[in-house]
């Protein structure tokens, strides 16, 4: 039987290395963001959608909605600087927060506390008033 030769033994471990290797230097500098979202009387707000994304595009965005216990969690983000929250509900005013660090092996954590959207109706009443040259008179029309 036929001895192994060194240097293809060598060439073989070396191509594994490096097919294994990226994967684990990714996960090394890799954190994660928490975000708790609170309602005006600070208890959890199950439902509410939280968007996570980054202004240099180093991040795909991505979205969560809270669970029963008002959190989204984001377990996997390229650690750096640049991150950005966007948080929905109906009825709620959306809250952003911008300029989140993610520290390596970290989670950071975000807590956001809603406001009820401040809802205004407006009503226009306006008038016209036409003078009939023929009649001399004058007519009102009002629209609301």
């Amino acid at each position: 039987m036929r001895r192994p030769r060194p240097l293809i033994v060598l060439i073989f471990a070396l191509a594994a290395f490096l097919v294994f290797l990226p994967p684990a230097v990714a996960q090394e500098a890799n954190g994660s963001i928490r975000v708790e979202v609170l309602d005006e009387e600070d208890l959890p707000f199950p439902g509410a959608t939280v968007a996570l994304s980054n202004k240099n595009g180093t991040y795909p965005r991505q979205v969560r909605v809270t669970t029963a216990d008002g959190a989204a969690f984001f377990p996997v983000v390229a650690s750096g600087k640049g991150y950005q929250i966007q948080v929905e509900v109906a009825g709620y005013a959306p809250v952003i927060r911008g300029d989140l660090e993610v520290p390596i092996k970290a989670t950071t954590t975000v807590r956001v506390k809603l406001n009820p959207e401040m809802v205004e109706n407006v009503v226009v009443v306006g008038r016209d008033e036409t003078v009939d040259l023929e009649k001399g008179g004058t007519q009102t029309t009002t629209f609301s």
